[in-house]
């Protein structure tokens, strides 16, 4: 098990700089359960580091040791999807980018009921949207962000509309003259 002292200097109020310190452990998801926490050591002493923060980690012998099972990699909204494995060929990204835009404006449809004018503003910017951006990794990992964002922190929701309306703004098909 690898342990972590961190150390995070804090300003307060008054300009006098206090120091935290915690101990982590970090371990693999397997021994969640047998995981304990330690309380950092909280001493409100004045310190007169430059420093804002500092890491040192230490490798810790252990009393038990554990033997993990095989762990299968847990399924999350981005390796579930089926580009991820598969080469990036744009009538993969495509299907993929169109139903994760589906998703993501499913998702916000509670959020905007007292305003709809915000969704039909994101569909309008889609479609104006360029092809090749529409069927690209870039617009994927940006709709996949924007998404898993706004399912985190549905206050944020509108942020993440915005966001994603921007992006698709500066990559609108351009018209020809």
């Amino acid at each position: 098990v690898l342990f972590l002292t961190i150390t995070v200097f804090v300003k307060d109020r008054n300009h006098r700089l206090h120091h935290h310190r915690s101990l982590m452990a970090v371990a693999p998801a397997s021994l969640a359960d047998k995981i304990i926490v330690l309380d950092g050591d909280d001493d409100g002493e004045e310190e007169s580091l430059s420093a804002s923060c500092s890491v040192s980690t230490s490798i810790q012998p252990q009393a038990e040791v554990f033997q993990p099972k095989v762990q299968q990699p847990v399924a999350s909204p981005i390796t579930q999807w089926p580009c991820v494995s598969a080469r990036r060929e744009p009538h993969v990204l495509q299907a993929e980018n169109e139903r994760l835009f589906g998703e993501f404006v499913d998702h916000c449809l509670a959020d905007t009921t007292d305003c709809p004018e915000v969704l039909d503003y994101l569909k309008t910017r889609h479609a104006k949207a360029s092809p090749e951006y529409l069927c690209s990794v870039e617009f994927r990992n940006t709709l996949g962000h924007c998404l898993s964002r706004a399912q985190a922190h549905r206050s944020k929701t509108f942020v993440y509309i915005n966001e994603l309306c921007t992006v698709l703004t500066q990559h609108a098909a351009k018209k020809r003259q």
